[in-house]
């Protein structure tokens, strides 16, 4: 995968725990405003096939909690926007099984929605880029295998 951007900031796994405990947290109270307005996805049960609602939420209270915020979790991610880094939304392809949205910060892929397929797994994951297995859709073909297998559909 292409990097979204060209800061490259190593994190220990002691700083990327903080950070996923930081995150889980604006995870909570994400899911405190979604739950109510969206506790199902057809037949699902929230958070199942929420990942871009979660996503999005989590991101405006990163944006409204980063400037101030004393949480070590969140000083270290203000730190890498400070440098250079940039925090986008992304979607895409997850080890071409499922399509993801995330967010790329630097050479990290933070994942606040990890569970949105199977409720077991932890709600975010935060990994370097090039050990996510997370790619930008790149043909319609690519599109059209996940599609058929994830969403169970059939596409002409």
């Amino acid at each position: 995968m292409t990097q979204f951007n060209n800061v490259k900031t190593e994190w220990s796994s002691e700083q990327v725990g903080v950070i996923i405990k930081s995150l889980a947290n604006l995870r909570l109270l994400a899911d405190l405003e979604l739950v109510p307005r969206y506790p199902y996805f057809g037949d699902k049960t929230y958070p199942l096939g929420r990942c871009k609602e979660i996503r999005d939420a989590v991101f405006i209270l990163l944006q409204e909690k980063l400037p101030q915020s004393t949480d070590p979790g969140l000083v270290l991610i203000r730190d890498m926007l400070s440098k250079g880094a940039v925090l986008n939304k992304v979607w895409g392809s997850l080890r071409d099984e499922y399509f993801q949205n995330a967010m790329i910060l630097g050479d990290w892929y933070l994942d606040v929605s990890n569970d949105t397929v199977n409720p077991n797994k932890p709600r975010v994951e935060v990994l370097p880029l090039t050990d996510s297995q997370f790619y930008h859709i790149s043909s319609f073909e690519q599109f059209v295998k996940i599609a058929r297998s994830y969403w169970k559909v059939e596409v002409y």
